[in-house]
């Protein structure tokens, strides 16, 4: 009770400070007066023995009052005060750092979104993901068996994503959708909004006892029914199938993929009918296994036990692993992980040069202060409150940039979300500021404010009070510091731009780069029929498209594939020669089916034998056509493969080995990526594939010239008119090759900007430390020219002092640059990570800035007027 009676007092005192402040005052001054009342001639001595009052009346106040809050309240608005008395050194420090600071917090917003930010379900921690073999994926057959017999879970669930097509022809309406396992919902402990979720009793082998169920997303419930109460038990049309609507999920839970928000989920059980997949079908890996462990599990004994379960668990390529999954799944993540993370690192470098501009500017800052911090330390102030009150005015200057960098934050990831988006997908990221996203600001703004702070306030409070009466005295230690800090940022600002310049090079090769093939005029059609149409309907189906194409005006040729250049994924077959090489074995190669007129369509160089015809057919021999590195590895030489026959797998998934003869050698044509080294691919005619396809690519070339939006419309007739339950969408070749483009197009244009940012924070320390020195000696300057000095002597005095930091700083960025360059190698393409150009290049650019930043003071200087110097003597 004391304790808090002593609490309460000192928040009477706090907030009645002024109060208290009159009384202790005026109390005070009565026991003085009572002292000298003793012995009136006597005023001097009494006052003495008194003591002094503001000592006294600050020991009296220490009493009853929390001094150390009171302190940093007035720390704080002393330097408030300080801040704007001096606003163009407040505007200049806020906004460097306001760019530092918010394109560190906008690439970490990424990160936490898509690596570190826990997924919204009940117990995150306790997630494990399942994975197989080399992939994170497994099939149904293995799933069945972790879901019937995982005792160390308490609970698994498995999920596959796709896409779902509403419409039921014409124009593809393609929405986000997941086929779930009955416990999906019940693992991750996500409730339903509206009705209920699905359970596994919907999840059943030849379907559910309540027959086709689906759950919506609740932004798929407000954008496509306008938020209707009554959606459960509606139906909707997905692939051309209805499911019956039987809940709608919060607005909190998106799924587990975190950049790709689901709309509809539907029971696994449906899968073999929307895709015509059998659930028995071993070679199928496309789920995503996911397992919560038992209380006292740990993820080492849960996966001794699952594999315990089948032998192929704990063998070879079939070994069994769990991760942990808290965080969820992000496609993003996975492809551009190791890119989010070099951005992050040259961020933290523009952080670091902007801190040293800063540092720069403070030290200038306290130079000029230098009477004012000497008359404080001279009449007894401790140099530890000097230092924590010049510690305070940096704070609030990187207080102020944080905030300030938040906002730009936002619309920096915003940004970065759009540019890490295809033309045909968008990333569906929510960058929050979360605890992690604020916390790490926090933290940015502590390691900035030591970083640029903590060394000026050291010097400045290290005055002696009789520097006070020497102008001059500690100027060239602390320019000597400055140069540090100049060659400090020189060679952080040499190594962000020969990154820079590595990375932007790295996608020119991209965009230059042989593809083998012309995707300029080309049109790409994604066209598919009802699922289940039997491969006697639907071939018939997509030869009439494509001879109606053909007939189009302004169409010069057209033809479709099985998977169009640079599409993501990859089709691999088994093939080996006739009469094996010694020492050769059966080699996997890319494969792809298409129609006659594939290569001319796609400006492919057919280098020897011909192309496929209409006498390729089911009854006629089978042929391929093979590309230089897939005759290099499967026959050895692709000088003269044509007439020779290979032993691939059978067309039509048997598994069987059927040979096949060797009718043509093409030009090596980039598959899945442009920064793939030649992939062997083999290419054989649609016409001879025995497997069921419902979906196909039309390739569409155009004649040059003739705009798409002229053509689409009679496309869109030509394959409507064939058949209504068609449906399609379309997308330029060009459009399709710039997306595979986007993890090197984000690294050349951030680093590319960041780049300049550094040359420019590097530019102006330089000059602003040129600008002090020769401001230092323009005495000195005046005197050289009153004896015969002319200015282009001045200028080189000065550009000759300038030259020794610039080749220190260009050494030490030289060697940061080259280690920088080896660590982000696998990142760039066509060019050497230490590649001379590129580093020269970047020297000659930090070259031709800095001389810039040095001549212009140091032209000001050739202009001074010596009696003007003399004058000042």
């Amino acid at each position: 009770m004391a304790w808090l009676r002593e609490q309460w007092q000192r928040t009477k005192h706090f907030f009645g400070r002024r109060r208290f402040d009159d009384d202790l005052a005026e109390e005070m001054r009565l026991h003085l007066d009572l002292r000298v009342a003793e012995n009136p001639s006597a005023e001097r001595d009494a006052r003495i023995r008194f003591g002094n009052v503001a000592r006294i009346q600050e020991n009296s106040r220490a009493a009853w009052r929390w001094l150390v809050l009171e302190s940093i309240f007035l720390d704080i608005r002393y330097g408030i005060r300080m801040l704007a008395s001096s606003p163009a050194f407040t505007v200049a420090a806020i906004v460097s750092l306001t760019l530092a600071i918010g394109a560190n917090t906008a690439i970490f917003s990424l990160l936490n979104a898509t690596m570190l930010r826990t997924l919204p379900v009940r117990d995150p921690g306790q997630l494990v993901a399942i994975e197989i073999g080399e992939t994170p994926y497994v099939d149904n057959p293995h799933w069945e068996k972790i879901r019937d017999h995982a005792s160390a879970l308490d609970g698994a669930l498995a999920y596959g994503a796709t896409r779902f097509d509403l419409s039921t022809g014409g124009d593809r309406q393609l929405i986000e959708g997941l086929m779930i396992s009955g416990s999906y919902f019940k693992t991750l402990g996500v409730p339903a909004f509206r009705g209920r979720i699905i359970l596994p009793d919907d999840d059943k082998r030849g379907g559910g006892s309540n027959g086709p169920v689906a759950v919506i997303s609740q932004r798929f419930w407000l954008d496509h029914f306008n938020g209707d109460p009554s959606v459960i038990g509606r139906t909707i049309q997905l692939d051309r199938h209805a499911f019956q609507v039987i809940g709608v999920t919060p607005a909190w839970f998106t799924g587990l993929d975190k950049d790709r928000r689901y709309d509809v989920a539907v029971p696994l059980t449906y899968d073999p009918i929307l895709t015509g997949n059998s659930p028995d079908d071993s070679s199928y890996w496309w789920l995503t296994v996911v397992g919560r462990l038992r209380l006292g599990i740990t993820p080492e004994r849960a996966e001794s036990m699952l594999r315990a379960l089948d032998s192929s668990f704990s063998k070879g390529d079939g070994l069994l692993r769990l991760h942990p999954f808290a965080t969820g799944f992000s496609a993003l993540g996975e492809q551009y992980g190791k890119a989010l993370f070099t951005l992050q690192a040259l961020v933290a470098i523009v952080l670091l040069i902007a801190c040293a501009n800063v540092a720069n500017l403070l030290l200038a800052r306290a130079a000029a202060r230098q009477r004012e911090l000497s008359v404080r330390l001279a009449i007894g102030a401790d140099r530890g409150r000097i230092i924590r009150q010049l510690l305070t005015e940096s704070l609030l200057l990187a207080s102020g940039a944080a905030l300030a960098g938040l906002t730009l934050a936002v619309w920096g990831t915003r940004l970065l979300v759009r540019m890490l988006s295809s033309s045909q997908r968008l990333v569906e990221l929510d960058p929050q500021l979360d605890l992690n996203v604020v916390a790490f600001t926090a933290f940015a703004v502590v390691l900035t404010t030591l970083a640029f702070g903590l060394l000026p306030a050291l010097r400045a409070s290290s005055a002696r009070p009789n520097s006070v009466l020497k102008e001059s005295a500690g100027v060239g230690r602390q320019f000597g510091m400055t140069r540090a800090i100049i060659v400090i940022q020189l060679a952080l600002a040499l190594t962000l731009v020969s990154a820079a310049t590595l990375f932007c090079e790295s996608f020119r090769a991209m965009l230059n780069v042989d593809a083998g093939f012309d995707s300029r005029h080309v049109l790409v059609a994604n066209a598919s029929v009802p699922q289940g149409t039997p491969l006697a309907r639907s071939r018939p189906v997509f030869e009439e498209v494509l001879g109606r194409l053909r007939r189009i005006p302004g169409v010069v040729a057209s033809s479709r594939s099985s998977r169009t250049p640079v599409e993501a994924g990859w089709w691999q077959w088994s093939v080996a020669a006739d009469v094996p090489r010694p020492g050769s074995a059966r080699s996997s190669v890319y494969f792809n089916c298409v129609s006659p007129g594939y290569f001319q369509t796609l400006g492919a160089r057919l280098i020897a034998g011909r192309d496929f015809n209409a006498d390729d057919s089911p009854t006629t021999e089978r042929v391929v056509i093979l590309d230089e590195a897939a005759a290099r590895l499967v026959l050895g030489s692709a000088a003269d493969p044509v007439g020779r026959t290979v032993v691939m797998r059978a067309p039509d998934l048997s598994g069987k080995s059927v040979p096949a003869r060797v009718i043509g050698l093409v030009k090596n044509m980039k598959y899945s990526s442009l920064s793939e080294a030649p992939h062997p691919t083999m290419v054989a005619p649609l016409s001879q594939v025995g497997f069921a396809a419902t979906s196909t690519s039309f390739e569409i070339q155009l004649a040059p010239g003739e705009p798409a939006r002229r053509a689409l419309p009679l496309i869109r007739a030509a394959m409507i008119a064939t058949d209504k339950n068609l449906s399609f969408e379309f997308q330029t070749l060009e459009a399709q090759v710039s997306d595979s483009l986007i993890e090197p197009r984000l690294l050349a244009a951030v680093s590319g900007f960041f780049g300049a940012i550094a040359l420019v924070l590097a530019a102006t320390g330089l000059y602003g430390v040129i600008a002090y020195s020769t401001a230092r000696r323009k005495s000195e300057i005046g005197i050289r020219m009153a004896l015969g000095a002319t200015p282009r002597h001045v200028v080189y005095l000065v550009l000759q002092n300038t030259a020794w930091t610039l080749v220190i700083g260009a050494a030490a960025g030289l060697a940061l640059a080259y280690f920088a360059g080896r660590v982000v190698g696998s990142l760039v393409f066509g060019v050497r990570p230490a590649d001379p150009q590129v580093l020269g290049v970047a020297l000659a650019a930090l070259i031709l800035t800095a001389a810039l930043a040095a001549y212009l003071p140091a032209r000001r200087a050739a202009r001074v007027d010596p009696m003007d110097s003399l004058r000042m003597e």
